[in-house]
C-alpha cells in the first residue's frame, strides 16, 4: 500500500510538472503585437459611473468634492435610473445617501429625513434655484442629469430659502441641501424613447431628445416629456403624471446661459396609508397588525397639483480674474386634496373611530433672483477665490380647507376589512383658496476660499432678513 501511495505521489508531481513545461513553453513562443483596446470614461465620474468628483457648494460653484469641506455626494443620471422607480417618489434615491432616509409609506408625499430633519421637495433646489416645488412634487427622475447632496451646515454659502417647508411648518434650518441639476444637450445627438412597468400595472412613455448646433456647438436643446398612468404596487393608489421641459443653452468664449421651462400634472388616486391612536386610548395592547393587501381609502380620495416653472442660469467671464453670475426662477401650481383626515384612528379592537374627511383647495407661487460677483486674488503666496452675492426670495400661498364628517356620520371600518364611507356621500365643492401666507427673503453672502500649498481654508459669512 506504501508502494502504491509513493506512485500517486510521483503521478501527480509528473502531471504538474508537465503542466509547468507547457505553459513555459507557450509563453516562450507568443509573439506579436495584442489588438488595441480602447477605454472610455470621464475624469468627473468615479469608477461605476453613479458618482461624479466634482459637486456644486453653493456661491462657490463647482469644485472638488475632495475640497469640499462638508459631506458631499453627486449622484449622476446612471444612479437615477439605476436605483429610482419613476413611478415612486424620487426619495427612494437619495436614500443612497447615508444621511437620508425616507419618512412617508404614501405616494402622496414626497417626505424624507436628513440627519432626523423632516425634508421634502420645498428643500430641493433646481438648477441653483430654491423653493420651486413642495411636499407633493420633486423634479422628475427623467429631467435629472445629477443630484448634488451636501449633507452639514452650509447655510453660509447658501443664498435663502422659504420658511414654510408643508411638513411640519415650521422653520427648522434644514441640515443640507439638495441641487437637481437638467439634462443639457451633449455633442452627440440624443433619441431616446423609453418604456415602463411596474406596479399592478402602472405604465410610463418617456421622450428625450438633444441637439447642439452653430459654428461651434455653442447652441444646444434638449427635450424630455413624461406621460404616465396606472396602479401603483400599493392596493388601491394610482399615479397618473404627464409633463413637458425644455431646456436651452449657449456656451460662448465668455459666457454660458442656461433657460429650463417646464410644465407638470400629478395626480395620485387613492395611497392614504397613515395610522394614529386616539387621544382617548387607554388600553394596553395593540390590535392585530392590518393585512398589507386592504385598502384604506374612499372611491374620491385623490392628490392632485399641475403648474409650470423657468429657471435661468448665466455666467459671465469679464476679464481673466473677474465674472458674474445670475440665477433666477420662477414656479406657479395649483391643485386640491380630498381624503378621510391626516392619520386613521383606531380603537384596541382595531374599529375606526372619531375619524372626518379633510378637502382641501391651494395654490401657490414661489420667485427667485440671485446676483453675484466672483474673482481670483493673490497676497503673495496666498490664494484667494473670492464670491460676494444677494439673492431674493418671495412666495405666496393659498388655501381654503374644510374638514367635515361625510353626511354628518364617522367614517367606519377597521384594519381588517378597509374603510367604509356613506353610500350617497358626494364631496363638496367650496371654492378656491383664499390667501393665507406671503414671504420675502433677502440675503447677502460673501466667501473666501483661501489656497497655501496643499492647505486650504473657507472663510463664509451670510446676513439673512425674512419678512411674513
Amino acid at each position: 500500500m506504501l508502494r502504491n501511495k509513493k506512485a500517486l505521489v510521483m503521478s501527480v508531481l509528473c502531471a504538474v510538472a508537465s503542466v509547468g513545461f507547457v505553459m513555459s513553453a507557450s509563453a516562450e513562443t507568443m509573439h506579436g503585437n495584442l489588438d488595441e483596446v480602447v477605454v472610455e470614461g470621464s475624469k468627473d465620474v468615479l469608477p461605476g459611473g453613479n458618482v461624479r468628483t466634482t459637486a456644486k457648494l453653493g456661491v462657490l460653484g463647482d469644485k472638488s468634492v475632495m475640497d469640499i469641506p462638508y459631506s458631499e455626494m453627486s449622484m449622476t443620471a446612471k444612479a437615477v435610473e439605476t436605483y429610482g422607480d419613476p413611478s415612486q417618489p424620487l426619495a427612494n434615491v437619495l436614500m443612497n445617501n447615508p444621511s437620508i432616509r425616507t419618512s412617508t409609506t404614501s405616494p402622496m408625499y414626497t417626505d424624507f429625513s436628513m440627519r432626523g430633519i423632516n425634508m421634502n421637495g420645498n428643500h430641493m433646489m433646481l438648477n441653483g434655484v430654491p423653493s420651486l416645488f413642495y411636499q407633493f412634487t420633486t423634479p422628475p427622475s427623467h429631467i435629472i442629469d445629477r443630484i448634488d447632496i451636501t449633507s452639514g451646515p452650509n447655510a453660509g454659502v447658501n443664498g435663502v430659502n422659504m420658511s414654510n417647508n408643508g411638513t411640519n411648518s415650521g422653520a427648522t434650518p434644514a441640515p443640507g441641501t439638495i441641487n437637481i441639476v437638467t439634462k443639457r444637450a451633449t455633442d452627440t445627438p440624443v433619441n431616446r424613447y423609453t418604456q415602463t412597468f411596474s406596479g399592478r400595472g402602472n405604465a410610463g412613455e418617456f421622450i428625450d431628445v438633444g441637439r447642439r448646433f452653430g459654428e461651434k456647438n455653442e447652441w444646444g436643446i434638449r427635450v424630455n416629456a413624461e406621460y404616465m398612468e396606472g396602479g401603483l404596487a400599493l392596493p388601491g393608489a394610482e399615479k397618473n403624471e404627464k409633463n413637458i421641459f425644455i431646456n436651452m443653452d449657449h456656451r460662448g468664449d465668455n459666457s454660458t446661459t442656461n433657460l429650463l421651462a417646464g410644465y407638470f400634472d400629478l395626480r395620485v388616486n387613492g395611497g392614504q396609508r397613515w395610522f394614529s391612536l386616539p387621544n382617548s386610548y387607554s388600553s394596553t395592547v395593540l390590535p392585530d397588525a392590518p393585512d398589507s393587501k386592504n385598502n384604506y381609502d374612499f372611491n374620491g380620495t385623490t392628490k392632485y397639483v399641475h403648474g409650470y416653472l423657468a429657471t435661468l442660469n448665466h455666467e459671465h467671464k469679464l476679464n481673466d480674474t473677474w465674472s458674474y453670475f445670475a440665477n433666477m426662477g420662477y414656479s406657479r401650481r395649483s391643485g386640491n386634496k380630498d381624503n378621510q383626515g391626516a392619520s386613521i384612528k383606531f380603537d384596541e379592537h382595531g374599529n375606526f373611530v372619531g375619524n372626518q374627511f379633510n378637502q382641501q383647495n391651494e395654490e401657490g407661487k414661489n420667485a427667485y433672483v440671485q446676483l453675484g460677483l466672483k474673482g481670483n486674488l493673490e497676497t503673495g503666496a496666498v490664494k484667494h477665490d473670492l464670491v460676494l452675492s444677494v439673492d431674493r426670495s418671495w412666495a405666496r400661498y393659498w388655501n381654503k380647507s374644510k374638514s367635515y364628517k361625510p353626511n354628518g356620520q364617522d367614517i367606519l371600518g377597521n384594519l381588517y376589512d378597509g374603510i367604509i364611507f356613506p353610500d350617497n356621500f358626494v364631496l363638496q365643492n367650496f371654492g378656491d383658496g383664499t390667501p393665507q401666507w406671503e414671504e420675502t427673503n433677502i440675503g447677502l453672502t460673501i466667501a473666501d476660499t483661501i489656497s497655501y500649498g496643499k492647505a486650504s481654508l473657507l472663510l463664509a459669512a451670510s446676513r439673512k432678513h425674512e419678512n411674513f
